[in-house]
């Protein structure tokens, strides 16, 4: 706790009630690497590296798995006036039975989504820490993370929503993980025609589409051509981003 007080008091934070969370992963950076070797200008990338992540990263990335998770308010028993109090019944544990955790509630696509839009809305695709953000999402979808989000022909919205979906805990067999919208979208068409999966495909007419698409130059495929290659990957990956 000291060493932490004085990463607080050597970054300018020790008379903060609250950091944000960019501010405490700085602070955990410090706590890593010493304030000497701390360059603000570098983001998330600083500190032990360790299987490709920077100490920064993974910091990061802990907070906003953290940030998805929700809290259950105690539940309240009301009691009535004058019974007497009564304490809570405990189901006895069998002697030699190993003790079993309950498991928490994976967070929903929606609940990823809207933490990650709370933790970097306002901040350029090209800057930190949303730049390291964005290689978190090229690598849940199977790509780079040295990928350039600001290029292009490096769209991120099919990598955005491979991570959400991933995050919430959607295996490779549920999900097409992928950079291209093309590919999870046609295994859902599959999946309807072929009445399976938890994924699957529909037509507008069937199923309107909700707030929060995006698009990124423009496109000829749609519904009946996507799953079929002459589409061609490119061009459907941008006419079904929205």
């Amino acid at each position: 706790m000291g060493e932490l007080r004085l990463a607080l008091k050597q970054l300018g934070l020790s008379n903060k009630t609250s950091l944000t969370d960019l501010e405490s992963v700085f602070v955990a950076i410090v706590y890593n690497a010493g304030f000497g070797n701390f360059r603000k200008s570098r983001g998330l990338k600083q500190g032990h590296k360790d299987d490709g992540r920077f100490y920064g990263e993974n910091i990061d990335r802990f907070l906003r798995i953290a940030r998805t998770i929700p809290t259950p308010a105690p539940a309240v028993i009301p009691r009535v006036s004058g019974a007497p109090t009564v304490a809570p019944a405990v189901t006895p544990r069998v002697s030699g039975a190993p003790a079993v955790a309950p498991v928490p509630a994976r967070p929903t696509v929606m609940a990823i989504a809207k933490a990650e839009f709370d933790r970097f809305h306002g901040i350029d695709e090209g800057k930190q820490p949303l730049r390291g953000g964005i290689a978190g999402y090229y690598e849940a979808a199977g790509g780079s993370r040295n990928l350039d989000p600001t290029r292009d022909d490096n769209a991120w919205s099919a990598a955005f929503v491979s991570f959400c979906v991933k995050e919430s805990g959607a295996t490779l067999d549920q999900f097409k993980f992928n950079l291209s919208h093309s590919v999870f979208v046609n295994a859902a068409i599959a999946n309807a025609d072929a009445n399976r999966g938890v994924f699957r495909g529909h037509r507008i007419s069937e199923y309107g589409p909700n707030l929060g698409g995006s698009r990124r130059g423009v496109g000829t495929a749609n519904f009946t051509l996507a799953p079929h290659p002459t589409a061609g990957p490119a061009r459907r990956h941008r006419s079904l981003a929205h």
